[in-house]
């Protein structure tokens, strides 16, 4: 759908990213309506250490702050390199990626190569985190 939209606005390419759905771009608004109805049921806690928001790479300290920020990062772009940027400058020294996959933590290396990275895909990795 996005590569249709592309090329009737006159792209001159289109390549096809191996992803499972348009997050973080406007193809997503869609989703917002239905995630801000679960949202609205949820109980969210205030944050005991800020959550950094990845549209803005600044911290969020408020439970509705994060609870915004979760509709806000499905269909905006989010800022990544800076959001990794601020917390290595906050002292931040360790990252942990959750799910399958290594994108994230490869993505963090090229940012600043002095972090330490820890993968967990698994509940093997789990244990094996929770020894270290």
């Amino acid at each position: 759908q996005a590569m249709g939209l592309a090329k009737a606005r006159g792209a001159y390419r289109t390549i096809p990213l191996q992803v499972s759905g348009a997050f973080h771009t406007p193809l997503m608004q869609s989703a917002v309506d239905g995630m801000a109805e679960i949202i609205a049921t949820l109980s969210f806690s205030e944050p005991a250490i800020p959550i950094i928001g990845n549209t803005t790479a600044q911290p969020l300290t408020t439970a509705e702050s994060i609870k915004g920020e979760l509709l806000r990062q499905l269909c905006n772009c989010i800022q990544w390199q800076r959001s990794v940027e601020y917390m290595a400058s906050d002292g931040v020294s360790t990252f942990i990626e959750l799910g399958p996959g290594k994108v994230l933590a490869g993505l963090i290396k090229r940012i600043d190569k002095n972090v330490k990275i820890l993968n967990i895909g698994d509940s093997q990795a789990i244990e094996n985190i929770a020894v270290v």
